[in-house]
């Protein structure tokens, strides 16, 4: 595999994994509105002297700017509301899940046979740790808002 490639497939997986944990914790608050910090999200909370969030080996962030792209993409997909959008480098303000994420979150797979939410499957599996379990719900999570969008 060329490094371009794993690099995109890295993307996807911390991708699926940051998804995963905006929206237990959009979820887990619902109704009431969160502010969505990449810092708190990827992990890496220190930053330098530029404002750049950095790595645990003192690199800038790829993973700060991930969990940023990818609260970005879920208010541009509509799963997500942000009263305020963006309020500096790092946060989104007031975000709160949409009509859409929360119908979402609300549904139950066919596949599973103990009728459980997604919102309620994925915030286990975020509190348990479990990055592969977070990873899959939130793909469940993507694909039934796809299905929702094309009726």
């Amino acid at each position: 595999m060329t490094k371009g490639i794993a690099s995109m497939c890295a993307n996807i997986e911390l991708f699926d994994e940051y998804t995963g944990k905006i929206l237990a914790e959009l979820y887990q608050n619902f109704p009431m509105p969160i502010h969505l910090d990449n810092r708190e999200v990827s992990g890496h909370r220190d930053i330098n002297e530029y404002g750049e969030v950095l790595d645990e080996t003192g690199e800038a962030s790829k993973n700060a700017d991930i969990a940023l792209y990818t609260v970005e993409w879920l208010i541009e997909a509509g799963y997500v509301h942000s009263k305020h959008g963006r309020t500096s480098q790092y946060t989104f303000a007031t975000c709160v899940l949409s009509a859409k994420g929360l119908k979402v979150l609300k549904a139950t797979p066919d596949s599973i046979k103990q009728k459980k939410y997604l919102g309620d499957m994925l915030v286990t599996a975020v509190k348990k740790g479990t990055a592969d379990s977070v990873k899959e719900i939130a793909k469940l999570i993507i694909s039934q808002g796809i299905k929702l969008a094309m009726g």
